[in-house]
């Protein structure tokens, strides 16, 4: 799964007329993979934003931003 248009939306095969939540990390996002364990979290690499930690909440049917990756990263290198 991969989204040039700097758009994630997740859909409910049941009801393609609208997408349940959709998210805009930043930057084309090239490259998505959902927690093998936890299915409500997902990691997204995006071309100009960094890496993102999303998780959906299911309660409003939307994608939260948890956490950018570089910030993460930099504060474990400084």
């Amino acid at each position: 799964m991969d989204s040039y248009d700097e758009n994630i939306l997740v859909w409910d095969t049941r009801n393609m007329r609208h997408p349940l939540c959709s998210s805009h990390p930043g930057g084309g996002v090239w490259r998505i993979k959902w927690h093998p364990i936890h299915g409500d979290t997902m990691l997204t690499a995006c071309m100009y934003e960094g890496f993102h930690i999303l998780k959906f909440n299911n309660s409003n049917g939307m994608f939260v931003m948890f956490q950018r990756l570089r910030t993460i990263l930099n504060q474990k290198i400084n």
